[in-house]
């Protein structure tokens, strides 16, 4: 699936450095800097790009034994470019760089938003699957944060828990203890259970967050 929709909206001018008069390299700060033409947003198109994505996705779903041999299709929500990247037209892959995706997979009837980071250097790109769902949390706070989380979930003689699901915000129904909080509902599945936990992020001095897991329910069965 070729990446459109909100990334072809976002799309504008790309800066581009000329090395030796015949090499042209690109640097993007920025997703406002990519156009159609662009080298990066080229390899973002890939076939081989696809299949990573859809690569994470089929490892995410086996973590809570879900098999799905349908197609999955893949359709781009946001990229963010957290360090300045560097492609060269005709470079296999970008040399520089780290950057965010948040897509929509389509697989076995079923929709689900992923989230991953890419980081690139001269050897090649290396990705780091972070959660599923719609988290307004940085991503790299939602790694380290997963398996702590998925720990804290209380599922009785259940050693094995998988983080499947982040939104932001909480239940119409739950009332929370911080009025204006900032809340996050992260569900996690264990033994063919569900349970929802609901977190409340602080923001600390020198940008450090403290996250409290203030209540937790099971869904109901």
């Amino acid at each position: 699936m070729k990446l459109s929709g909100p990334l072809r909206i976002m799309a504008a001018a790309f800066a581009s450095v000329v090395f030796g008069g015949t090499v042209h390299a690109e640097t993007y700060d920025s997703h406002r800097d990519l156009t159609e033409e662009s080298a990066f947003w080229r390899y973002l198109n890939e076939d081989v790009q696809v299949e990573v994505r859809t690569k994470m996705v089929i490892a995410e779903d086996a973590l809570r034994g879900t098999i799905c041999g349908d197609r999955h299709t893949t359709f781009p929500i946001q990229l963010r470019i957290q360090e300045p990247v560097v492609m060269a037209d005709g470079d296999q892959h970008p040399t520089a760089g780290r950057w965010t995706e948040r897509f929509l997979v389509n697989r076995c009837k079923i929709n689900t938003v992923y989230n991953a980071i890419f980081e690139a250097s001269e050897e090649g790109v290396e990705y780091k699957p972070v959660a599923p769902g719609t988290t307004q949390q940085g991503l790299d706070l939602v790694l380290d944060l997963r398996p702590i989380i998925s720990r804290k979930a209380e599922i009785e003689n259940c050693p094995e828990r998988v983080l499947v699901q982040t939104r932001a915000g909480l239940p119409s129904d739950y009332e929370p203890q911080v009025a204006d909080g900032t809340y996050e509902t992260w569900t996690i599945w264990g033994c063919d259970r569900l349970k929802d936990l609901f977190l409340l992020f602080t923001r600390r001095g020198e940008g450090s967050v403290s996250v409290t897991v203030e209540n937790q329910r099971f869904w109901v069965e």
